[in-house]
């Protein structure tokens, strides 16, 4: 399953201790719906960045990103036009 959406808000922790970040967690519980699994890898770190997605929809038809100008492969690429890095596809 493929979605887009905008993002609303960023959240960018200060250094936090293992107890601020269990609270942190279990403070956005209801907004994260983390299952215990993922809720054991997140809470405890030192640093946490919580991001609000708003107009969430599914994609019908996905399409490849051409990544081959970004020489940082994060898990995140800043985008300014789509359209820039979309693989076409060809008919």
């Amino acid at each position: 399953m493929k979605a887009k959406a905008k993002v609303a808000d960023v959240f960018f922790s200060e250094k936090l201790t293992r107890e601020d970040s269990f609270s942190l967690i279990d403070k956005y519980q209801s907004k994260l719906m983390l299952n215990t699994a993922l809720k054991k890898r997140f809470a405890g770190k030192r640093f946490l960045t919580l991001i609000t997605l708003s107009d969430f929809l599914l994609i019908d038809q996905p399409f490849e990103i051409d990544k081959s100008q970004y020489s940082n492969m994060d898990d995140w690429l800043l985008v300014i036009d789509i359209q820039n890095v979309m693989v076409k596809q060809e008919v």
